[in-house]
């Protein structure tokens, strides 16, 4: 009996590891897991759809040549004329900018910013040329009126 006894007073008692105080709570919430279930939690599967920023998948789809489709199902007949085309460009660089001031609220302008100065800069390109054809259209015009 004492031998029992001495034994038990030799073994110091079982202290779990702590927690360190940098874990953050997917941490926390792993060990609750742990705990309660006395398994790892099992990863989820992420969908890669949900990761992917919707204004660059866009642009990939746009580069990598796919169609705008009509309400039918089949590719539109007439294209959008330059008129349309240049509000809609104007569009997608205020679009671009308002995304810019939101990462910047965000503090992650930094990681956005030269991929979207870019997309604005080859906006505002094509903006320059759709420009420079309806300049040069009306200056045909006003040259044959004279």
């Amino acid at each position: 009996k004492n031998v029992i006894l001495s034994k038990l007073d030799d073994e110091p008692p079982y202290r779990p590891t702590p927690v360190p105080k940098h874990a953050g709570a997917a941490e926390k919430t792993r060990l609750a897991q742990l705990m309660a279930y006395g398994e790892e939690p099992k990863p989820r599967a992420s969908d890669p759809r949900r990761l992917e920023n919707g204004r660059f998948a866009f642009l990939r789809r746009r580069l990598q040549g796919a169609r705008k489709l009509g309400p039918h199902g089949t590719e539109e007949e007439n294209p959008c004329t330059d008129e349309d085309r240049f509000t809609e460009l104007i569009k997608e660089v205020k679009e671009r900018r308002q995304f810019l001031d939101q990462m910047r609220v965000m503090g992650k302008e930094e990681l956005y910013k030269s991929k979207v100065e870019t997309e604005i800069s080859q906006l505002v390109r094509e903006m320059e040329l759709i420009d420079m054809k309806r300049s040069a259209k009306i200056q045909g015009t006003i040259d044959y009126q004279n």
